[in-house]
């Protein structure tokens, strides 16, 4: 006979048991792994922000951390004057450098258009040419130096203020394949050095008919309300190159451009311009953008962790005139009398133009208005010019600031101008390179013709 054997309640409760445990594991994994994923992506955001910063300071310290201390040879003090000796040469000064070659060269090659160039001048020119070249190739190599760039980056990069929290490491410039590269980005836009009309040599006005800034390569940049015509970077200028004083595609003007500040550039840019303009020698082009490569490890996973970052160096400020500001003009009165300098000048519109004309290579914000003030001075602080073979220099600057200079030297140029004859007296002008920094000689000799002149002769402006 069979019993129906009746089974008593189900107990259920080890069953939930293992299966709240179950939840509760892969709860917490799941919670876990969010939290490093969140932390990986917030140490990546971290890492990324460290080489930012890092790129951008080695590009801002390019600007003002110089990379050649002192410059060499005979061209020491023209090319010292335009870069403040102190500082050395920077980012931000070269292109006044490269200011004054160009003010030479335009010197140079007005006189060959008017005839008054001699072999000198030409040598002058030339050998201005090839400083400023062999200064541009050791700028470029001492530029891009890994040491001291790396430098820059790490003291930003890897300070406290960068310290990877998410992944309890810091930032170390890296060595590796990545990074520390050049670029030469912004081609055909301003560098920091604006020149204005005044400052082009009558000798290219009148016979190659180069009337202003307009018709070189310039752009024109208004910042609080002036404009100025900023020359422009990796630029061939053809239209005034003598090839035999400078060769061609050589260039030393690099765009930086005012008055933006330096910033990030992508690596897409960066690399569009890796190389320099197929029209000028990358040999002696100076490169205005910057990579770098940072790494740091992931604790975690145990790897390390690379990343680049491109900064494009920039004016930040206005910028400066072109210049030569070490520059003078002398002034030989070989008469055996005392002559009035002021009244001469003043009554040889010829001369007092070609005067006017080198202030402004001297001082590109130079008043006319002041002229016969520092005149004036010459005379007062400095009475060797009135007789008797005696020289006396004269600059662009207040009265209390006109000086005579030690150095003597001679013109490299020849005057084919005829005498302006005024008030008993023929003033004749010598032009010069201005690579001694000797712009040009105003002599006065007694006129023994009995010509009645009165120095009128129009110089055009145009």
């Amino acid at each position: 006979m069979l019993k129906l054997i009746r089974s008593g309640p189900r107990n259920d409760h080890g069953s939930i048991t293992a299966l709240a445990v179950s939840l509760l594991l892969f709860v917490i994994t799941m919670g876990l792994g969010l939290f490093q994923i969140c932390r990986l992506l917030s140490g990546n955001s971290e890492f990324k922000d460290a080489v930012n910063a890092g790129a951008l300071n080695a590009t801002k310290a390019a600007m003002q951390d110089p990379s050649v201390d002192r410059i060499p040879g005979d061209e020491y003090e023209i090319l010292t004057g335009a870069i403040e000796s102190d500082k050395g040469l920077t980012l931000k000064n070269f292109n006044r450098v490269a200011g004054v070659e160009f003010l030479v060269e335009l010197n140079e090659s007005a006189m060959e258009s008017e005839g008054s160039s001699t072999a000198r001048s030409k040598d002058h020119a030339k050998q201005l040419d090839k400083t400023v070249g062999n200064l541009a190739q050791l700028f470029s190599s001492n530029l891009l130096g890994i040491a001291r760039r790396i430098g820059h980056f790490d003291s930003v990069a890897a300070d406290g203020d960068n310290y990877l929290r998410m992944f309890g490491s810091r930032v170390i410039g890296d060595l590796g394949d990545l990074g520390w590269d050049k670029s030469y980005v912004n081609p055909g836009t301003a560098s920091n050095v604006y020149m204005n009309d005044n400052q082009i040599p009558y000798g290219l006005r009148d016979k190659l008919k180069v009337k202003d800034c307009q018709q070189l390569p310039t752009t024109p940049i208004t910042i609080n309300g002036n404009k100025n015509y900023y020359v422009c970077g990796y630029m061939q200028i053809d239209s005034l190159v003598d090839h035999s004083v400078r060769p061609p595609r050589r260039s030393y003007f690099f765009p930086l451009r005012p008055p933006l500040k330096p910033h990030l550039i992508s690596e897409q840019e960066f690399d569009l311009h890796r190389e320099a303009p197929a029209l000028i020698d990358e040999s002696y082009a100076i490169p205005n953008a910057f990579r770098a490569s940072g790494k740091t490890r992931i604790p975690l996973a145990d790897q390390s962790m690379s990343f680049t970052a491109c900064g494009l160096a920039e004016a930040t400020d206005p910028g400066y005139g072109m210049s030569i500001p070490t520059g003078f003009l002398r002034v030989e009165n070989l008469s055996d009398k005392a002559v009035n300098l002021t009244e001469l000048v003043d009554s040889a519109p010829k001369i007092q133009k070609l005067i006017e004309q080198r202030f402004y290579e001297i001082d590109p914000d130079f008043d006319t208005s002041t002229l016969d003030k520092i005149l004036d001075a010459v005379g007062a602080g400095h009475r060797g010019y009135l007789a008797g073979q005696k020289k006396a220099l004269i600059t662009p600057g207040d009265a209390q600031r006109v000086s005579v200079r030690a150095r003597t030297s001679d013109p490299d140029g020849n005057s084919t101008m005829s005498p302006v004859i005024t008030n008993g007296y023929k003033l004749q002008w010598i032009p010069c390179t201005g690579y001694t920094g000797l712009l040009g000689v105003i002599q006065i000799s007694e006129d023994s013709s009995g010509s009645s002149g009165t120095g009128r002769p129009s110089l055009s402006s145009n």
